[in-house]
């Protein structure tokens, strides 16, 4: 399953990002994670190919204030990291446990 698929379902939360490349402005694409059968926060991959320019500005002004030193990670990819918060529509949908999931 795509790491923006889990976003949308509601099983992922949004934990850093990489830089912008290019003429992309704000960010590059969305670090991503679940939580494991065992409570372990676990990396998923990335999403964000397709963003608009807009919503590129209203994530980056969101993430700002996350921002943090501390990637919340076991194994952490080498990017700025925030405190992990669902920041789509999945967010006010209840939490499913996520028990296998295909990279």
């Amino acid at each position: 399953m795509k790491a923006a698929e889990l976003l949308r379902l509601g099983f992922a939360l949004v934990v850093g990002w990489t830089d912008p490349e290019g003429s992309r402005p704000y960010l590059g694409a969305l670090l991503v994670a679940y939580y494991d059968p065992e409570g372990r926060l676990v990396y998923a991959g990335r999403a964000g190919s397709g963003i608009k320019q807009a919503e590129l500005a209203r994530l980056w002004r969101r993430l700002q204030p996350l921002s943090t030193s501390e990637m919340p990670l076991a194994v952490p990819p080498p990017r700025d990291s925030v405190e992990p918060r669902p920041l789509g529509p999945a967010g006010t949908r209840r939490r499913r446990q996520v028990s296998h999931l295909d990279r």
